[in-house]
């Protein structure tokens, strides 16, 4: 390998897949010329003559290579988010601190490999998870408690973002609904998805099953966005977004209903457009 090219990746080249390796050699391609070509891309979106597809084009490809999606070994990075949210969720007992969870998810992630995260991990219980952006702290789990674990992370420089929520020991009634509604809107988003596809429309199919239950108000973001190279990556996956699907763009569908002073749920998925 040459330990320059992977130094300008920002890659350890000790973990770098040897056919993306390969690829990027023979074209000389560095991580900052991709998102130079993604920023060009973004800013030529939607003026006059520019192909709708031009963005979603340069967000599957590096240097002209498809290497992106194909070679992020999704396998491989779904096993370990399953391995450690499945720990985690088994670590939950009353009392536990938000902190101490997320600093649980963090460690067994770096014991798998994973890069540092340099944001953290995001748990919140019960009321906190209102909050979309809440950073864990002090607060104590309690019985009954909303539980969001948003766990995003690099694993051989490739980003693993999910997020997954669940309830400590009973959950009540008004919990159970906004759960299967955010769940239903989350499959919703993902049986439409195809390429070719404006990416508003995949937005819109969560939005409505979320609006449809008298939740509208409370599903404050965009549906997701773009993962790879970064966590958050253009496209967004949102109602203004027209970008059109490609085959090979990975991005998040991570529907939310957060009800003030209550609890809040958030289930998200990285889909691959095939």
């Amino acid at each position: 390998m040459n330990p320059p090219i992977a130094r300008q990746l920002n890659l350890d080249e000790t973990k770098l897949p040897a056919e993306i390796f390969e690829r990027l050699s023979r074209r000389g391609a560095t991580l900052k010329d991709y998102r130079r070509r993604r920023e060009e891309a973004i800013e030529n979106f939607g003026k006059p003559g520019r192909d709708p597809a031009e963005l979603g084009s340069v967000m599957t490809t590096i240097a002209g290579n498809g290497v992106w999606a194909a070679n992020m070994k999704l396998a491989q990075l779904r096993n370990h988010w399953d391995q450690v949210v499945g720990q985690a969720i088994a670590a939950l007992h009353a009392g536990a601190s938000e902190t101490e969870i997320a600093d649980l998810v963090e460690r067994l992630f770096r014991e798998k490999g994973a890069n540092r995260s340099s944001e953290g991990q995001l748990v919140c219980f019960g009321p906190n998870g209102a909050d979309p952006h809440h950073g864990p702290d002090g607060t104590r789990l309690r019985e009954g408690d909303s539980v969001v674990l948003d766990i995003f992370i690099p694993i051989g420089r490739y980003w693993c973002d999910m997020t997954r929520t669940v309830f400590f020991r009973s959950a009540s009634e008004e919990g159970r609904r906004v759960y299967e509604t955010v769940k239903a809107a989350n499959l919703a988003a993902e049986a439409v998805i195809r390429p070719g596809m404006p990416m508003r429309e995949i937005d819109r199919a969560a939005r409505r099953v979320i609006e449809e239950a008298g939740y509208g108000p409370h599903f404050t973001h965009r549906l997701g966005h773009g993962c790879g190279l970064d966590c958050h990556e253009p496209p967004d996956n949102s109602s203004a977004c027209g970008v059109l699907t490609r085959p090979g763009m990975v991005f998040s569908v991570e529907p939310g209903i957060y009800l003030t002073g209550k609890l809040g749920v958030r289930i998200e998925d990285l889909v691959l457009v095939t």
